[in-house]
């Protein structure tokens, strides 16, 4: 990679969540037709290979609330690791 592309993803990096979203969308059209049918054939694969194994019970599920509590744990210790 390029010492430009560098720049460039450490200043997209640092924008606002919302700057982002439109720049991945940006982005994204800027792609052949062809490069975005395959982009979106393959995350159809995988949400579809997920959904069976969920289904084939291959997949253990974790309610939303349990997640939500992990990641407050986690916040919590950062610090922490930070110091470490």
């Amino acid at each position: 990679m390029t010492a430009s592309f560098y720049s460039i993803k450490q200043s997209a990096l640092a924008l606002s969540l919302e700057e982002r979203e439109q720049l991945a969308t940006d982005l994204f059209d800027s792609l052949s037709i062809e490069a975005q049918q395959q982009i979106e054939s393959a995350w159809a694969k995988e949400a579809e290979s997920r959904l069976n194994d969920i289904a084939g019970g291959n997949a253990k599920t974790i309610s939303g609330l349990d997640v939500s509590k992990k990641i407050r744990e986690m916040l919590l210790y950062l610090p922490l690791l930070i110091l470490l």
